[in-house]
């Protein structure tokens, strides 16, 4: 037994004939993982309390007559782990006998077909034939308990983690345990059905069918998804997701390419749980009023073409607005919403040829606050990411509806505008005004809203889900997202949205290729993102220099 270094005692089991060091504490499950040795498991999740209730995972120890539950089990010096002898795979397939008996043959119908551990291990631990010689036992089947969640009770192994997930995580006690010994079930409390602002991750911790996702049923099958890791753009806690997409059978689910969103694990910013907001706020990305091409309004009507076309038809005019380089009577309002990289080029465009230029950013909100958990109530995935990188300078006015109301009052030469997100942001009125009063505008955005109508030229941006890019999260975390699929028609990246803005619209001799090259850049000039690149950033991401010593970047 020796020490780790953090005052806590080290020891040293054997697993499987390989020798493993874990600190004292660490259960036999946890000590298997740690050295790449996978256990079966239902009940256990680590984030959630250990119960030890659903036996698959046992294991043989030398010395002991029965088998152990290793995920309760301790690990202690000297012990001797068997993860697959003769005992351990005949108390699995037993285990696997019981939890199959009443059991419905759902799997052609269920959802969860292809990703339930149930068929999993009866593939590698059951392969037994049923001895039951009496009909199986009916429960509920189909039963809705809260505005997205369906409960099959016959498909339920009772595992308890949906249930120690609204004791535990949400507190909010919807479900429970009812019933004694064939007739216990799953159920929510009578009156209280499951509608708290997480329901979604019970689904995300059923092992098997039990719990399905009323927003996915029968809209494609799990083997047709692909899986893409990204941040959760609709709050600025930036919970780590996986996008899965369908992009090869188009004609499933009306086209659609997104089918869900999946919580990614990340211990310094949501843990393993994502919020229904977040979840399910993902229409806008295959919505029918995206923005597909850049339109210019020529004699009152809108014409479509290129990103060169239309920025090129605006060149000479905007050459002329910039008064001498200095660009007084510009006024430019980014978004939240916008990624770093984005904002860095934007930044850099303000600098060299709109020094003077009236800046300001939409705040925007939700429609209800933060709750404490992983709910901000900041709706926009990058407020912190803006400030840090384009409002720092104090002679730039951070207040959006100042210099719009200044705009609509007085007028401005050349009005540029990010749209601020899924959801009205501006006031549509204010935005209007501004927009009619300037001499020329190029509104930038995702989905067209009443008030760009107005604009003299729409430019079609991506979303985060068909783009790679960085956030700031609240807390000065500095999280990657990568490419799920391709943009929709002529839409770009908004840092290549940006980068063409300088490059046709300004004249800047500007080559940016890649968002890596552009993050590189930033980090290279400014003090905060030092050191950082896409490398170090990772799968989790990286604090900001000033948050390093931070704790939880949630």
């Amino acid at each position: 037994m020796g020490n780790n270094g953090n005052g806590s005692a080290e020891i040293r089991i054997l697993i499987d004939g390989k020798e493993v060091t874990v600190p004292e504490g660490t259960t036999v499950l946890q000590a298997a993982e740690g050295a790449g040795i996978f256990i079966p498991r239902y009940c256990y999740h680590p984030g959630l309390s250990i119960v030890g209730s659903c036996r698959i995972c046992q294991v043989e120890v030398k010395g002991r007559r029965d088998p152990v539950i290793s995920c309760y089990e301790r690990a202690q010096e000297g012990m001797e782990v068997m993860t697959g002898s003769t005992m351990v795979k005949r108390v699995r397939r037993a285990v696997m006998e019981f939890l199959l008996l009443n059991h419905p043959i759902d799997c052609p119908i269920c959802d969860t077909s292809g990703e339930c551990d149930l068929q999993n291990y009866y593939m590698t631990e059951g392969l037994h034939r049923s001895r039951l010689e009496h009909p199986k036992i009916n429960r509920k089947k189909a039963t809705r308990i809260g505005a997205k969640v369906v409960l099959d009770q016959e498909r339920c192994i009772l595992c308890s983690r949906c249930v120690r997930f609204t004791s535990e995580v949400t507190k909010t006690h919807e479900l429970g345990l009812f019933g004694r010994g064939s007739t216990e079930v799953i159920d929510i409390i009578e009156g209280r059905p499951l509608e708290n602002p997480y329901a979604g991750c019970v689904v995300d911790l059923c092992p098997v069918g039990a719990l399905t996702d009323d927003d996915f049923r029968f809209k494609c099958r799990v083997w047709y998804l692909e899986e893409t890791r990204s941040i959760c753009p609709r709050c600025s806690a930036g919970c780590n997701i996986q996008i899965h997409s369908n992009t090869r059978r188009p004609w499933i689910a009306g086209g659609k390419r997104v089918m869900r969103l999946k919580p990614r694990p990340n211990p310094e910013v949501n843990r393993y749980w994502i919020c229904d907001f977040g979840r399910y706020g993902y229409s806008y990305i295959d919505g029918e009023d995206r923005i597909r091409a850049p339109r210019i309004r020529e004699d009152g009507k809108w014409r479509e073409g290129d990103w060169e076309e239309i920025l090129g038809a605006l060149r000479s005019r905007i050459v002329a607005l910039q008064d001498g380089g200095n660009g007084k009577g510009i006024v430019a309002v980014p978004s939240p919403w916008m990624t770093n990289e984005a904002l860095f080029l934007f930044d850099r465009l303000l600098r060299e040829r709109c020094p003077r230029a009236l800046v300001g950013a939409m705040r925007g909100s939700g429609p209800a606050g933060g709750d404490g958990f992983l709910i901000r109530h900041d709706r926009n995935p990058n407020r912190l990411g803006l400030e840090t990188i384009l409002l720092g300078d104090g002679g730039r006015d951070a207040d959006p509806i100042h210099i719009l109301e200044k705009a609509s009052r007085e007028g401005c030469r050349l009005l540029i505008l990010f749209d601020s997100g899924p959801e009205e942001g501006y006031p549509v009125d204010l935005a209007e005004r501004a927009l009619g009063r300037a001499e020329h505008s190029i509104v930038f955005g995702t989905k067209g809203k009443p008030y760009m109508e107005g604009a003299e030229i729409t430019l079609p941006l991506s979303t985060h889900a068909e783009m790679e890019g960085t956030y700031t999260n609240h807390r000065g975390r500095v999280q990657r997202f990568w490419t799920a699929f391709p943009p929709v028609g002529h839409s770009l990246p908004d840092w290549k949205a940006v980068s063409e803005l300088g490059r046709v619209g300004f004249g800047l001799d500007w080559r940016d290729d890649r968002a890596s090259d552009v993050f590189d850049a930033l980090a290279a000039v400014h003090p905060e993102y030092r050191g950082l690149d896409y490398g170090i950033l990772g799968e989790l991401g990286a604090p900001l220099r000033s948050c390093e010593s931070d704790g939880m970047s949630a």
